[in-house]
């Protein structure tokens, strides 16, 4: 059974900071996958040419939706690149976490080997106790 420390509660908390922070960041890669899926049907909307034949007016009218079509694109844009800088921020700070957390699991095995060895070495300095006291009462004897 290993050795329980209180670094054990530290290294607890850690991980479940860098569990948290993971799940942000796949929201986060989710998020802007969804982003570029916007932005390519909205590429795809704004390139399709619907002019046909007919009156002025409806030229008009299909050039303003066209123009309303450039302007989704850009907004499509701005919102991948936002939800690109938002991901890229997650998965720092995730790293971050799994860092910290990997650290103090680090430290808390090294704690745990010193105690280990601190346990065999008084463990060690018994049973020399116990031999030296039955050679010594055999020599008596």
């Amino acid at each position: 059974m290993p050795i329980k420390t209180r670094l054990d509660k530290v290294v607890s908390l850690r991980e479940r900071e860098a569990e948290k922070k993971l799940t942000v960041w796949t929201d986060a890669g989710r998020a802007a996958k969804q982003s570029e899926l916007r932005l390519r049907d909205a590429r795809i909307h704004a390139s399709a040419d619907n002019r046909k034949s007919g009156a002025a007016y409806e030229w008009d009218v299909i050039e303003m939706a066209h123009r309303t079509a450039l302007v989704e694109v850009r907004v499509a844009e701005q919102s991948v690149q936002k939800a690109r800088a938002e991901e890229a921020q997650a998965r720092q700070a995730h790293l971050a976490a799994h860092t910290q957390a990997e650290t103090m699991r680090r430290v808390a095995d090294t704690r745990r080997e010193e105690l280990q060895k601190e346990e065999d070495r008084i463990e060690t300095r018994k049973v020399d106790d116990l031999t030296s006291m039955m050679f010594s009462h055999r020599k008596k004897a």
